[in-house]
C-alpha cells in the first residue's frame, strides 16, 4: 500500500510504545543495532512502560513492506534513522547514504513534529542539503557503551520536547476557539470559523470548521 494512501485511509495518532528504527540490513549494522540502538531503546520509558525497537525486517504481521514502514513511521513514539555513510562514489568521491533510509526518513519528516523524528551517523561527512538542517547526533560506535549511554539520553529530551510541543498545539487551539467565540455568546452556540494550525503532521493546514 503506497504511504499516501495509509496515511488518508488509515491514521489515527494512536501511538504504540515503540520507537520506530530505520537502518541498512547487514552483519556491521546489525551489531550496532544489537549493542547500542536496541538497549538505548528498551532502557527508556514512557508511562511505565519500556519502549521496543521496531524494524520492517522483522515484521511477521505479513503485510507490504510499505504499509509496515507507514504503519510503523506514523504509530510509534519516535523514528530513529541511521543515515550513516555507505560508501564513496567512484567517480565523484562524494559519499552516499541508504537510499531506503532516506526513503523512509521523508516518510517521517512529511508526518511527525520535527522533535519526534531523529538521525544518528557514525562519521562527519555532509549532508545532503534537503537533510543537512534536521537535528541529528554523531555516536562512535566502537564504544557501544557510551554509545547507549548518549543515545538514550537523546531519546529521553525528544520525547520531552515532543510532549512541550504538543501541549503548546493544545492551548493554542484552545486560545482559537475562545477568540472565535463572540462575546456573549452561549457556549453551545457554534460559529463558522477559519482556523491555520500546524496539524500533527507538521504541515500548515487552513481548516475550515466549526467551534
Amino acid at each position: 500500500m503506497h504511504p499516501n494512501v495509509f496515511l488518508r485511509s488509515f491514521w489515527q495518532l494512536e501511538l504504540r510504545p515503540e520507537v520506530f528504527v530505520a537502518m541498512t540490513f547487514s552483519d556491521e549494522y546489525r551489531a550496532r543495532f544489537d549493542e547500542v540502538i536496541a538497549p538505548a531503546i528498551r532502557s527508556v520509558q514512557v508511562g511505565g512502560v519500556s519502549l521496543e525497537p521496531r524494524r520492517v525486517d522483522e515484521s511477521r504481521s505479513g503485510d507490504s513492506i510499505l504499509t509496515e514502514i507507514a504503519d510503523g513511521i506514523t504509530h510509534s513514539q519516535l523514528v530513529l534513522a541511521d543515515v550513516s555513510t555507505l560508501g564513496r562514489d567512484s567517480k565523484s568521491g562524494r559519499p552516499y547514504r541508504n537510499g531506503n533510509v532516506m526513503y523512509e526518513v521523508g516518510i517521517a519528516l512529511a508526518c511527525r513534529q520535527p522533535a519526534e523524528v531523529l538521525l544518528i551517523r557514525d562519521g562527519q561527512d555532509r549532508f545532503l542539503l534537503d537533510v543537512s538542517t534536521i537535528p541529528h547526533m554523531t555516536l562512535d560506535f566502537t564504544d557501544a557503551g557510551a554509545a547507549r549511554v548518549r543515545l538514550a539520553s537523546e531519546l529521553v529530551s525528544r520525547l520531552r520536547e515532543r510532549d512541550l510541543v504538543h501541549d503548546a498545539l493544545r492551548a493554542q487551539r484552545a486560545a482559537d476557539r475562545r477568540a472565535a467565540r463572540p462575546p456573549g455568546s452561549p457556549r453551545g452556540v457554534r460559529h463558522p470559523v477559519r482556523l491555520t494550525i500546524i496539524n500533527q503532521r507538521g504541515a500548515i493546514c487552513p481548516n475550515d470548521s466549526t467551534r
